[in-house]
């Protein structure tokens, strides 16, 4: 099996894009679809910078990131962006008219299409024993709804800036070992507007593919 993804920073999908390398997005993937199967899978991946397809707009990434994985012979792609603030709705509709475009043109993969509410790091946050046992400094201070904070971003990088300035750890480091320590049924219940539609997204199109290779 083999998944192409695209995000939107460097800290989502890795800093250098090399394949295989794990990222946060990749990580949270591989943990949705071994909770759906009951059984631990491996895959391989190819990652990407969304602000590196050079096309106008999320309608046109979408279809060229489609054309892309079909090019590249692999079996499915996810594309993940940030809410963005007010304009997030906007950003998935258009998303969806690339995937729609990107089917007529022949692009017959699956692509996994999900904005993150904010923004990812919300969903790093969300589980409050993986935050506090990176983040100690927050003590017993609960997020409450997580997905309404307006910069979950601002937020993940004073709390990094707070607990690790002095270390050598990176942003990107920690959000990888965050990712690999959540519990994906704690973001789910904690996320339920962006990181439930994506884990719906998941069970639908790409675990049928995983029982299919069994």
């Amino acid at each position: 099996m083999k998944i192409k993804l695209f995000g939107e920073g460097p800290d989502d999908v890795g800093k250098h894009c090399v394949k295989n390398i794990p990222c946060t997005i990749q990580v949270l993937l591989k943990s949705i679809i071994e909770k759906s199967l009951g059984e631990e899978v491996e895959f391989d991946w190819k990652s990407n910078h969304i602000p590196r397809i050079h096309a106008g707009g999320f309608k046109k990434k979408v279809e060229k990131s489609m054309k892309r994985t079909v090019d590249l012979g692999y079996d499915a792609a996810v594309f993940i962006v940030d809410f963005g603030g007010s304009g997030g709705e906007k950003r998935l509709k258009n998303m969806r008219k690339g995937k729609e475009i990107g089917h007529k043109e022949g692009y017959r993969v699956p692509i996994l299409l999900a904005v993150a509410k904010m923004e990812l790091e919300a969903w790093l946050l969300a589980d409050e024993n993986v935050r506090r046992k990176n983040f100690p400094q927050t003590g017993s201070h609960s997020f409450s709804n997580i997905e309404e904070i307006k910069n979950p971003k601002t937020l993940f990088n004073s709390l990094f800036g707070d607990n690790l300035k002095n270390e050598t750890t990176s942003k990107g480091e920690i959000k990888l070992k965050m990712a690999q320590e959540a519990n994906v049924t704690t973001i789910l219940k904690n996320c339920p507007k962006s990181f439930k539609p994506f884990v719906a997204e998941v069970r639908e199109h790409l675990v049928p593919l995983f029982k299919d290779n069994r």
